[in-house]
């Protein structure tokens, strides 16, 4: 969804919704790295390769989910423009409410994401903005949000 809505927001179309009132588990691409950075370092040093070699998830912890209409709303307000249209639909595609159990990467590995969903949204939609409306280039604008994420 945030391409979508990245894409009507830089050509001034309107942000199309199906399902405003569904909850994702929103996160910033750097979390997620992190937790499998913190992974691949046990790897690497062969520290009990079966307590490590198996699934994991790195994620938003339960407590920071937000809906489909709340991320629209916060793009269009760090964007400066925008507008929304709920198209009414019978037809459900999507589960309304989904979340990833991270417990295990909490437990195990100590890790935590640093960004919350407002957080983590805002870093996205302003690195699209850098990039598409003030023509920063996208290499520039990933090493800073990095450097910022590590402060």
């Amino acid at each position: 969804i945030v391409p979508d809505i990245v894409r009507a927001l830089s050509t001034d179309s309107e942000i199309l919704l199906r399902n405003p009132d569904a909850t994702r588990p929103w996160q910033h691409v750097l979390d997620a790295l992190v937790g499998y950075l913190q992974l691949g370092s046990k790897l690497a040093l062969g520290e009990d390769p079966e307590k490590w070699c198996s699934a994991w998830n790195f994620g938003p912890l339960g407590d920071n989910h937000i809906t489909v209409r709340q991320l629209v709303e916060m793009a269009i307000t760090i964007w400066g423009r925008g507008q929304v249209r709920v198209e009414a639909t019978s037809a459900r595609h999507e589960a309304n409410m989904l979340q990833l159990d991270c417990s295990k990467a909490t437990a195990l590995l100590g890790w935590r994401p640093q960004l919350n969903a407002e957080q983590a949204i805002a870093m996205t939609i302003q690195w699209y903005r850098n990039v598409l409306e003030d023509s920063v280039s996208p290499r520039t604008a990933t090493e800073q949000q990095i450097r910022s994420y590590f402060e």
